[in-house]
């Protein structure tokens, strides 16, 4: 049985964390997990591989990358995929994330109760 999912925020333009937090207040949600990451040309800008990766070179100039150290992940329990699509949409709105923006990603996944 599903126990609600775990919503998923990367979010590259860090400068917007504090509008995402704020959301999540007014949301009353309390409960999450923000770590920094960074992605595969984080990998690369800091020297832990030799190669450039063509995903995020085909995504982003190299200006954009090089200025971008690292992006907020955000880690969010919610009750409800119905719940979970509406944060998704408000998050979407503040932080202007859409398809082929480059400025970050919402998935889900669910949760699962198991005996």
């Amino acid at each position: 049985m599903q126990q609600g999912v775990i919503l998923f925020f990367v979010l590259n333009d860090t400068k917007k964390t504090k509008r995402v937090l704020q959301v999540l207040r007014e949301r009353r949600i309390e409960q999450y997990t923000v770590l920094n990451t960074f992605g595969s040309y984080g990998l690369y800008h800091h020297g832990y591989v030799n190669y450039a990766p063509s995903v995020a070179g085909g995504m982003n100039s190299s200006k954009e990358l090089d200025e971008r150290r690292y992006n907020k992940t955000f880690l969010i329990p919610v009750p409800s995929e119905e719940e979970s699509l509406a944060i998704m949409q408000q998050l979407a709105e503040i932080t202007n994330i859409q398809e082929g923006t480059g400025n970050g990603i919402l998935f889900t996944v669910p949760m699962v109760k198991t005996d």
